[in-house]
């Protein structure tokens, strides 16, 4: 399991929701190996998780703070997940020159019109490589490879988040769904909208997209739904 997380400040949804995910991911391994791997780029590191001794590795737990790309002990300790998040040095290498250029046609697929495009002056997709805080893509990835780095090649890569509630079984459905099926992809899932109000009911919405496998075996949204992809029961004011 992977977790990625970010928090400007130690508020307690952060203390414990980190604790509680342990706890979680621990608890539902059934007979599973379960390893966890944090990676946090807040500005202060999680107390629990940089304390000499809570013995993490010994419980399969890798805690990594990288509130910067640059710098930070973890670079010297796991090597393959160093090279997911370049540092300033890396950046200027012949290398990375080369796989820059390259990152600047991903510009040309912000979907955006022409017309937005030309006044458009907000940061661009290949820009996002030179923050000075390491993005959420980069952290999912340092976090794979450090669990392979330590613990060797996972069977399967579930990731996760500190402020949500996972059912007891989720880490063997998840499992079960990814080993027994060719392809995976999400396809209905539920949305709970609470009402301010303790006595209004809440309300639900259920989004259903019936994915099609062609002759190919490629899988693509039908025809009808390309303009009108989700359907919900949940209603607008205006009763659409």
């Amino acid at each position: 399991m992977v977790c990625s997380t970010y928090r400007p400040g130690l508020s307690p949804l952060r203390l414990f929701g980190a604790m509680h995910l342990v706890e979680e991911s621990k608890s539902a391994a059934g007979d599973q190996s379960v390893k966890l791997a944090i990676v946090d780029s807040s500005p202060v590191a999680h107390p629990f998780f940089t304390h000499p001794e809570a013995f993490l590795e010994d419980h399969g737990i890798l805690y990594l703070h990288m509130p910067k790309r640059n710098g930070g002990a973890w670079r010297n300790r796991f090597t393959t997940a160093s090279k997911f998040i370049p540092d300033d040095n890396a950046l200027k290498t012949p290398l990375w020159q080369e796989r820059h250029q390259d990152l600047k046609a991903w510009d040309q697929f912000l979907f955006f019109t022409e017309e937005f495009r030309k006044i458009y002056k907000g940061p661009q997709s290949s820009d996002f490589m030179h923050f000075e805080r390491p993005c959420i893509g980069m952290k999912k990835n340092a976090g794979i490879a450090v669990l392979s780095e330590s613990f060797g090649e996972a069977d399967n890569i579930i990731f996760c988040d500190d402020d949500d509630r996972r059912h007891p079984n989720y880490i063997r459905t998840v499992s079960s769904y990814l080993e027994n099926a060719d392809f995976v992809r999400m396809r209905r899932w539920l949305t709970l909208k609470v009402a301010p109000d303790a006595n209004e009911d809440p309300l639900f919405g259920m989004y259903d997209i019936p994915f099609q496998k062609d002759r190919n075996g490629m899988w693509s949204v039908p025809p009808n739904y390309r303009d009108t992809l989700f359907h919900s029961t949940l209603k607008n004011p205006d009763g659409s």
